[in-house]
């Protein structure tokens, strides 16, 4: 059963009867998040706009115009966490780059194990072609505005017993092309049996689609067993599990064939003889084992296919990637790109497709945000899971990567700073949850770490209130709290007593609130805090013997993936509560009553500008949201981890974040420009001598001189990120900058 597929009517209106009783705690909505400007990521040298689009794991590709504006966006769903992505291009061929979309992706229909996107009833509108075991279609019925058919048509044809649904084994990728030449779309897949490819024409009429079965033997060729030997002719596979891509490689009227096999991460390539060798039917007469020649497609694991135009030059690009569900470091989709030919000529452009320009960090990526260096802005620290080796079956652990933030005209920018901070791989953690808050109430924020046994651990601060963070060496371990597994802390005063408490989400889905006490230590008030619960749930039914429905029972999944973040977000003085779950969806609990019984949740906390309506966005599978100020405009963003590794962030309209402003500061040092590609300007702005040091991310010293009054140094550094301290008098000041 996938547990993604069952409708979930979740907690939207679970409590409308109880509104007017004091037990419960709600109020009418007044902050919504958007998709605002997206902080920038400094990776290889390059600023990338993509950096937060959230990773990618298995996604499938096609191009269609979801604004109306004539021009094609690129768009991803990913199949590992059902989640679509729109980029639009910005730019022109040759000089472009992407642009992510959120407000787009509400246009697009759900979809499920595969998806293509091409013109199927002829009327030069893009449509949508998904489905598990069933070819659906959803529609383009876009005129004034993009909008697509519900629900999907599911694709029949022709039987001596009436029609019939086109059907194909769980876990394989059929495909669609014009076989016969008359300008329509047919069907190739498997048969049940997972032996041969069965051909199915298109003979409908307008969107009444309708096919026939062809010839269960098309190509004339077979894969057998578990080796993926394909021969040309004759013989049986013995399982099921393969991808398909068809077209006409070569430009010569008849259809080529892409296979991919479960057991292998190689593509094989079955060029079609018909139209060479004048015969009556289409075979396969030639096998390629490695295709393209050059740089052939070896994904880490069972390769699919999809066609788009991705560099937007008019001509249709194959790109290829990995459909395991095993957390891998990019590598997993590969671009070839198109060249102009009258036939299909790939190249080998890019083994890490819009991965090297984001976050990626395997899977299940947590996020947490703190002032690393002590300069006032927010630094990021993220847990991602993937393998120790680029062997999918090697053992897979968690680490922490490190980004340092250098803000530039008013938008936040990520450099990442190390990879494994705190060495925590050494210690194969299954998973891990960081969070920062001053855990032992000294004034400082100490550093929390949840994992996959339920466990807490903790970090404790060693520096001054305001400056950059000084950890001790080992964790320590809060004894007596275990809520299973995944734990998932945040800190914060829930009774308003000056000491910090705890808010704990587990894969059971409820909330777990620990009061804390005298230095740190913490009771456990109730495993059931506001009866949150982000288990999505099913019905199941009872009938009488004429089929009525007599009786129905309310079943709730066991995993629900709670993970929560608190704070006062738009300084109206109170507690406002965010948490993600493990079915896609956030649930936003604004202005909460901490004592009441039950928390009412609304699930359309998304604004879609697109629509000018409110969404119950579903970002994929395991969502980890955090309350924060990443580009320090004193507004609220919503930081979300995502199961594909990756980060996303939503921004709020025009609501203040509730904390204190800080007011600015004269600095007496100016540096510019920042980042750098090399050489560095350092004014002293003030009247009296300072003393200027640099320090690398390592601590160790790289630079120590003085600069008179009004004196303007210019340094020369290597890449890297930098911390300056300038000394004037009793004033110390602390500057980061970043050399690319």
């Amino acid at each position: 059963m996938n547990l993604r597929k069952i409708t979930s009517l979740w907690f939207t209106v679970l409590f409308s009867a109880f509104v007017a009783s004091p037990a419960f705690a709600q109020r009418a909505m007044k902050v919504r998040f958007v998709a605002d400007q997206q902080p920038l990521l400094v990776q290889n040298a390059d600023t990338s706009v993509l950096g937060f689009a959230g990773g990618l794991q298995s996604p499938y590709f096609g191009n269609i115009d979801l604004d109306n504006d004539g021009v094609e966006e690129l768009v991803a769903w990913d199949v590992f966490n059902d989640r679509k992505m729109v980029y639009q291009r910005s730019g022109t061929a040759g000089n472009y780059h992407y642009i992510l979309q959120k407000d787009l992706e509400e246009v697009l229909p759900r979809m499920a194990a595969f998806s293509l996107f091409l013109d199927v009833d002829g009327d030069g509108l893009t449509d949508v072609v998904t489905g598990e075991d069933k070819l659906r279609v959803f529609f383009n019925a876009s005129s004034d505005s993009v909008r697509f058919s519900a629900p999907g048509k599911v694709l029949k044809y022709q039987t001596p017993d009436g029609d019939e649904p086109i059907v194909f084994q769980i876990g394989e990728q059929p495909t669609m092309a014009d076989i016969d030449g008359d300008g329509r779309p047919d069907v190739l897949v498997f048969d049940n049996n997972g032996q041969r490819v069965i051909y199915y024409r298109n003979i409908s009429k307008g969107k009444s689609l309708l096919f026939e079965e062809v010839t269960t033997k098309w190509g004339f060729f077979i894969e057998n067993g578990l080796n993926f030997d394909i021969s040309l002719g004759a013989a049986k596979k013995a399982h099921p599990g393969s991808r398909l891509l068809a077209l006409d490689q070569n430009g010569d009227g008849d259809v080529d064939l892409f296979v991919s096999d479960l057991s292998s991460p190689n593509a094989y390539f079955l060029e079609n003889g018909r139209a060479d060798n004048n015969l009556k039917v289409d075979s396969m007469v030639t096998l390629y084992t490695e295709y393209p020649v050059n740089n052939p497609i070896e994904i880490t694991y069972f390769p699919s296919f999809s066609l788009a135009d991705v560099n937007f030059d008019g001509e249709k690009d194959l790109i290829c990637s990995n459909t395991s569900s095993s957390p891998v470091l990019n590598g997993l989709v590969w671009l070839y790109t198109n060249g102009p030919q009258p036939y299909y000529d790939f190249e080998l452009s890019n083994k890490y497709f819009l991965q090297d320009q984001m976050i990626d960090l395997g899977a299940s990526a947590s996020p947490a945000v703190f002032d690393y260096d002590g300069d006032g802005d927010e630094d990021l620290l993220v847990a991602g899971v993937n393998h120790l080796s680029d062997n999918v079956f090697s053992l897979q652990v968690v680490g922490l990567s490190l980004y340092i933030n250098t803000p530039a005209n008013g938008r936040a920018v990520f450099t990442l700073a190390d990879d494994d901070f705190l060495q925590l791989k050494n210690d194969e953690y299954g998973l891990l949850n960081p969070h920062f808050g001053d855990i032992d109430n000294d004034g400082v924020a100490d550093l929390l770490l949840g994992t996959d046994k339920g466990e807490i651990y903790y970090y404790k601060n060693n520096a001054k209130a305001g400056a950059a963070f000084n950890f001790s060496t080992n964790a320590t371990k809060i004894e007596g709290l275990d809520v299973g597994t995944n734990a998932a802390p945040c800190l914060f005063d829930v009774d308003g007593d000056g000491i910090n408490d705890l808010i704990v989400g587990e894969l059971s889905g409820n909330l777990n609130y620990y009061k804390g006490g005298a230095g740190v230590t913490f009771t456990l008030k109730t495993e059931n805090w506001g009866h949150v619960k982000t288990n999505t749930f099913y019905y199941t039914y009872t009938k009488d013997g004429n089929g009525n429905i007599i009786d129905s029972t309310k079943n709730y999944l066991s995993v629900g993936g709670s993970h929560p973040t608190i704070g006062d977000i738009d300084n109206d003085g109170k507690t406002d509560l965010m948490v993600g779950s493990a079915w896609g969806k956030m649930y936003f609990y604004p202005a909460i009553d901490v004592n009441a019984t039950y928390f009412i949740p609304d699930a359309f906390w998304y604004h879609n500008q697109y629509y000018n309506a409110n969404f119950a966005k579903d970002l994929g599978e395991y969502i980890k949201p955090v309350f924060c100020d990443l580009n320090g405009d004193g507004k609220t963003d919503l930081l979300t981890g995502t199961f594909n590794g990756g980060l996303e962030v939503f921004g709020t309209d025009s609501v203040m974040v509730g904390v204190a402003e800080v007011p600015a500061v004269q600095r007496n040092i100016s540096l510019f420009p920042n980042p750098s590609q090399s050489l560095v300007h350092i004014r002293n702005e003030s009247n009296f001598p300072t003393e200027i040091t640099v320090y690398n991310m390592q601590g160790k010293l790289v630079e120590k001189r003085q600069l008179m009054a009004a004196q303007t140094a210019t340094m020369a550094f290597n890449s890297g990120i930098y911390l300056l301290s300038a000394r004037s008098g009793g004033k110390v000041e602390t500057f980061k900058f970043v050399v690319n």
